[in-house]
């Protein structure tokens, strides 16, 4: 009988990264017919309807572990073979993956049945995990690394996190490269789209450059870098800016970086919420973008922004680097620093260099159709092949 699978992660209806992940690799499993089931178990979850199933986890402090016996007992396991997907940061795992390892060895399809030396295990566990940066040896422990090894399969978001999740993977497993599926809502603009598009809103100077960025409002989003550089950058050339955050106030106070740094309500345009549309028309409208996150396991906002046809600056550091179809676009780190229960590295970087890179982009910028070609091996189509094939696998 095929096996059920359930896939673990934030809820669908969460415009989170991860949350988006999630689901599109559940749509993809839900039509596929490799499994007799396909449903999600989702943290913060709405109540709100899917094609599929969704289980809420109500178990928020411990990721769930206090909500997978009901699950699984409820998808009919241990009569029926059940393949946990976690879509998760690997320290979110360990909960889940300690929790479920011992059921593998206790619940088991005798030798016999199969006509094997040795039972097949009722409750798989497939990780593909969130990784945005590692420790001085170039992965990472704790926690975060012991649940790592206790998963049955690995799935890395590019490379640079293949090369981390493969040393603390369990004996055996190959660590394989799967990316995510950019969102159709991206899409380059022609003029005649870009210019009768209906008004948002924007209150900004009448000037051809704008520069746009698009980051939670989070440590590891230096937001303080990229209105600095923004500032060098407006000394020699009259710009707008677009921020597209979460929240004003959190780890960054945006009303008092655009205060800082001279951006006043006629320069800068910041946003919180805009519809999938919305947001591609912004995209389309910018000059570039700056993706200032101090390490990251992809980055949307650099597939996205690129899909519309903007060049993106981004730090030679994790995963997002990978995405940057021009080296000239990337800035080297000129420190790192640990910090974190994991001792991760994060980088430092100088905000000249950022604006210097801003300059130079701007002196030669690139064609935006050129701009969107780069990212075309990363659309639904592309990839949903690969995704049920790793599936099938």
């Amino acid at each position: 009988m095929k096996p059920r699978l359930l896939i673990v992660g934030d809820a669908p209806n969460l415009p989170s990264g991860l949350g988006r992940i999630a689901k599109d690799i559940t749509a993809i499993a839900h039509v596929s017919k490799q499994f007799t089931e396909v449903v999600q178990a989702g943290i913060y979850y709405d109540g709100s309807k899917w094609p599929w199933h969704v289980y809420p986890i109500r178990d928020t402090e411990n990721w769930g572990q206090n909500d997978f016996q009901f699950i699984l007992e409820d998808m009919g396991w241990p009569e029926h073979k059940v393949i946990i997907l976690t879509v998760w940061d690997p320290a979110r795992c360990y909960a889940v993956a300690s929790w479920c390892r011992p059921l593998t060895e206790k619940h088991q399809v005798p030798a016999a049945m199969i006509g094997g030396e040795k039972g097949v295990s009722q409750l798989d566990l497939w990780g593909y995990f969130a990784v945005d940066g590692a420790n001085w040896k170039g992965t990472f422990a704790g926690p975060a690394g012991q649940a790592v090894g206790l998963y049955d399969r690995v799935l890395a978001y590019g490379e640079y996190g293949r090369k981390i999740l493969q040393p603390i993977a369990k004996p055996g497993v190959e660590v394989k490269v799967l990316p995510h599926i950019l969102g159709s809502e991206f899409h380059l603009l022609s003029e005649g789209d870009k210019t009768g598009e209906v008004d948002h809103g924007l209150n900004l100077e009448d000037v051809t450059t704008t520069i746009g960025c698009v980051a939670t409002n989070q440590p590891r989003k230096d937001l303080g870098l990229f209105f600095e550089a923004a500032a060098l950058v407006a000394e020699d050339v009259p710009i707008n800016l677009w921020l597209h955050t979460d929240v004003l106030y959190r780890h960054w106070a945006i009303p008092e970086l655009a205060e800082t740094y001279g951006f006043n309500n006629t320069r800068l345009l910041v946003t919180t919420y805009l519809e999938p549309h919305k947001m591609n028309w912004m995209y389309n409208q910018c000059t570039l973008t700056v993706a200032p996150g101090l390490g990251e396991g992809f980055g949307y906002p650099i597939i996205e922004s690129l899909a519309c046809g903007a060049p993106v600056i981004h730090g030679n550091y994790g995963g997002g680097k990978e995405l940057l179809p021009d080296l000239l676009w990337s800035i080297d780190p000129v420190a790192y620093r640990t910090e974190g229960t994991y001792a991760l590295r994060r980088p430092v970087f100088d905000p000249n260099s950022l604006a210097a890179a801003i300059h130079a982009v701007l002196i030669d910028l690139p064609n935006r159709q050129w701009c969107a070609l780069q990212v075309q091996h990363l659309t639904f189509n592309a990839l949903t092949t690969r995704w049920h094939k790793w599936l099938l696998e």
